[in-house]
This record gives structure tokens, C-alpha cells and sequence, in this order.
């Protein structure tokens, strides 16, 4: 995926106007989210890999998953103040089809 292409899909511009006593903690989860999304759109250094299926299956499955219990990606999503809905309707928008998440 192009950065240009991560820009549209992601708020990224929000790494940069972070509440007072956030801290790098908040990069992090962003940097948690971002990988996220290129394992799910199957970036080039994922589809090099034999597993990258997997990978990409994997991703999917967490991206598309609901729920908002630790470690989800609703959680992480909420803890930087992304709408992890919008996020999904950008990736299912990107992709032009259903999520990728098949077993």
C-alpha cells in the first residue's frame, strides 16, 4: 500500500495533535493499527512471505472482528480516538469487496 493510499484510508494527521500527557504510547498503538492494515492489504513485504495469506487472513479476522475487550481492535482504535468503523467502511471501500477474512 502506498503512503498516499494509508493517508487516505487513516486519520494520520491525529499522530500530531495528541492530548497533553499522551506520549509516544500513542504512536505506538497507531504503529500497532497501521500494521494492521498493510498485513490485511497485503502489502509487498507481507506477500513475499509463504504465509502471507495467513497473515493477511489474520488480519482481517482482528480488523473485521467486533467486540471492544482488550487487546481488540476496537480498544486500540478508542485509545487513540479513531472511529474503528470508519476505518472499516475505508478498508472495505479500498478493497471494492467483502473483508478478507475467510478461513
Amino acid at each position: 500500500m502506498t503512503l498516499a493510499l494509508l493517508d487516505a484510508i487513516l486519520p494520520m494527521h491525529a499522530l500530531h495533535e495528541r492530548p497533553p500527557n499522551i506520549g509516544p504510547e500513542r504512536n505506538f498503538i497507531a504503529a500497532i493499527l497501521e500494521r494492521a492494515i498493510l498485513d490485511y492489504r497485503g502489502n509487498l513485504t507481507c506477500m513475499e512471505r509463504k504465509d502471507a495469506h495467513k497473515i493477511q487472513r489474520d488480519a482481517g479476522r482482528w480488523i473485521f472482528k467486533g467486540g471492544n475487550g482488550f487487546g481488540s481492535f476496537n480498544f486500540y482504535c478508542d485509545l487513540i480516538a479513531w472511529d474503528a468503523s470508519w476505518v472499516r467502511k475505508k478498508l472495505t471501500s479500498a478493497t471494492g469487496n467483502r473483508p478478507k477474512t475467510g478461513k
